[in-house]
């Protein structure tokens, strides 16, 4: 996705009632691929939409507002002595210095956007736990694939790990073999969808999705790129993939969310 594609997505969802945070999160796997100048931009850009959107006019943030101290030390009214307040201890600008609420996403100093900046710029620490570490890679024993279909606006769900074999990705008009995830009736016909297109394999091990193109015809390309015949890539959260001219986001959603 563009710059363009993402903030269009992100003014959708934030219209639609979702928080700003939540909503940079899920976000995320596209953001991460801009170049560093292109996140910039964007942040600027979202920046600005969410102060114009929360005064009605595009301004700098008050600089002068009063905000609540953050682990302001205060007398105890019992004894007289001192404690520290047990309020939050709010999240530290990276551009000003200056302290934050923990809630807050933009910097009331300085206006730099707070909580995409720690999710986007520093290192990532990966969670040490009995399933793998949580990247944008892992795929669990508990999770469920998601394809949105952007042309019909459509969802196919299916848990890789609960079949047997490798899932073939295609149409079934007029073929002798039926594909596991047949998308002739999301237009694949006119879209340039083979019968076999594509195929998607489970590792148990890795805890990881993997998708190989199986010599279609007019190509597989994931976030852009075209995957040559048979070469193996990893698929993550929000990868945009697109079967000759029918595109899909991929999405990995947690047990509950089950195929229908």
């Amino acid at each position: 996705m563009d710059i363009d594609s993402i903030k269009a997505e992100y003014y959708r969802i934030r219209s639609s009632g979702m928080d700003a945070r939540t909503a940079l999160a899920q976000l995320r796997p596209q953001i991460v691929r801009l170049e560093l100048s292109q996140r910039e931009q964007l942040l600027e850009q979202l920046r600005l939409w969410e102060i114009g959107r929360t005064t009605g006019r595009l301004k700098s943030p008050d600089k002068t507002a009063p905000r609540k101290p953050v682990g302001q030390i205060k007398p105890l009214s019992s004894s007289g002595g001192l404690a520290l307040d047990t309020s939050p201890p709010g999240v530290t600008c990276p551009h000003c210095g200056k302290a934050n609420r923990d809630e807050d996403v933009f910097c009331f100093a300085c206006g730099q956007l707070l909580s995409i900046e720690r999710g986007l710029f520093d290192t990532r620490h990966f969670v040490d736990d009995k399933d793998g570490f949580q990247s944008d890679e892992y795929f669990g024993p508990d999770m469920v694939l998601v394809f949105a279909i952007k042309e019909t606006q459509k969802t196919i769900s299916i848990r890789p790990q609960d079949r047997p074999h490798e899932i073939i990705v295609g149409r079934g008009t007029h073929s002798t073999m039926k594909p596991d995830i047949d998308l002739t009736a999301h237009n694949a016909v006119a879209l340039g969808v083979s019968r076999l297109h594509l195929n998607v394999v489970y590792n148990e091990k890795r805890r990881t999705l993997s998708v190989s193109d199986l010599g279609s015809a007019n190509g597989t390309y994931i976030n852009g790129v075209r995957l040559h015949p048979e070469e193996v890539r990893v698929l993550r959260h929000g990868d945009e993939l697109r079967l000759g001219k029918l595109t899909l986001t991929v999405y990995f959603h947690q047990q509950g969310q089950r195929e229908k």
